[in-house]
């Protein structure tokens, strides 16, 4: 099959809960833009704004052009992960490779990661040739195993926040439990769960029994929640600092002066309306709508945006009848995922109707 009937797909506007592809209407669920914030006109605003004060790029490194923009939303994301600090870099991709790099050169140090992070993470990892393993997905019983048998290394503990392929939190109490135990540092991937909390803070928040600095490092993307496109870290000052001597931020020219202020504005936004219970309100009606038609969601089954649908037919045969349809999703396909667990992922954003989610429920070959 030709890969461009399933991907790489030219839209004629922005994608939201509706998208456009020649001419035609589409239900959309393939957006990230969760509080759907994309088309929002003090977004737009702020980012025309921008561009009228420091134009369309950073022509130079971040070293000798750095707007006080960049300060500003560095400000915004320490206060939002209650953090010393923070660091912009062009994408979460690049932030997790630049992050790597320094936390290698700790003496002694030993990467423990979930076998479901990103592959940035996973790459980032055996690019740096340190010691490393990974434990069972959100399997604190293998992990704590694997901490006592490097017992007296500096472990490092890496998870996603809401894992993008399977639709579930992290076990960030059972992290919590193990850390009080083992004393290792905990980081946390949050390209998208940052912002999804009802306080519109890190993932952390969503936990009310755990501890708020429980987090040491994490990492984000500002192209999800905050419908802009680049990546950051957040966490203690020192650490920070130290991050900013990263080959992949000092050789990177950093992110456009526009996309800075669109996702000052969309924080901004965020924090004077009810986004958040718009959200909600569609998380909840499809999860009820896929269990009563008996669809099932995998590990996807939580509060989170991301669901992930294994239907009956193959799944492409099912992406291409909901195509037919006029309603547009995600197919993760092998190699991307084992062959016997491909699945469509869909993503709730808070522009949603419920028509539309129920729509994609009627369409679904279960």
């Amino acid at each position: 099959m030709d890969i461009s009937s399933l991907y790489f797909k030219e839209h004629d506007r922005h994608i939201a809960e509706t998208a456009q592809m020649n001419g035609q209407e589409y239900h959309s669920f393939i957006s990230a833009d969760y509080y759907s914030l994309n088309n929002h006109p003090e977004v737009k605003q702020a980012a025309i704004d921008a561009i009228e004060t420091f134009g369309t790029s950073l022509s130079v490194g971040q070293f000798s052009d750095r707007s006080p923009l960049i300060k500003q939303l560095e400000q915004h994301l320490s206060d939002v992960a209650k953090m010393e600090a923070s660091c912009i870099f062009t994408s979460c991709y690049v932030a997790n490779y630049g992050v790597i790099s320094i936390l290698s050169k700790i003496d002694n140090v030993f990467f423990l990661y979930d076998q479901y992070c990103h592959s940035s993470i996973v790459s980032a990892i055996k690019s740096s040739k340190a010691d490393c393993d990974m434990y069972v997905h959100n399997n604190m019983s293998d992990l704590a195993a694997k901490l006592d048998r490097n017992f007296g290394k500096q472990v490092i503990v890496i998870s996603e926040g809401l894992f993008s392929a399977d639709g579930d939190f992290v076990d960030l109490v059972g992290l919590a439990s193990l850390k009080n135990s083992f004393d290792f540092m905990l980081y946390i991937d949050e390209a998208h769960s940052f912002l999804l909390s009802q306080s519109h803070r890190n993932v952390a928040d969503k936990y009310p029994e755990v501890e708020s600095d429980v987090i040491d490092l994490i990492t984000g993307s500002l192209s999800k929640a905050m419908c802009s496109t680049g990546g950051f870290a957040v966490g203690q000052r020192k650490l920070i600092d130290k991050i900013r001597m990263s080959r992949e931020y000092i050789f990177s020219t950093g992110i456009t002066p526009s996309n800075i202020a669109a996702s000052i504005a969309c924080l901004n936004v965020l924090s004077n309306n009810d986004r958040h219970q718009k959200l909600s309100n569609n998380i909840e009606h499809f999860r009820q709508q896929a269990k009563k038609s008996g669809i099932d969601l995998g590990k996807s089954d939580t509060e989170s945006p991301v669901f992930t649908i294994f239907p009956k037919s193959s799944c492409v045969d099912a992406y291409q009848l909901l195509l037919k349809n006029h309603i547009l999703v995600q197919p993760l396909l092998y190699p991307a995922v084992p062959k016997e667990h491909e699945r469509l992922r869909i993503l709730i954003n808070a522009a949603h109707s419920k028509e539309q989610i129920d729509c994609l429920i009627d369409s679904v070959d279960n």
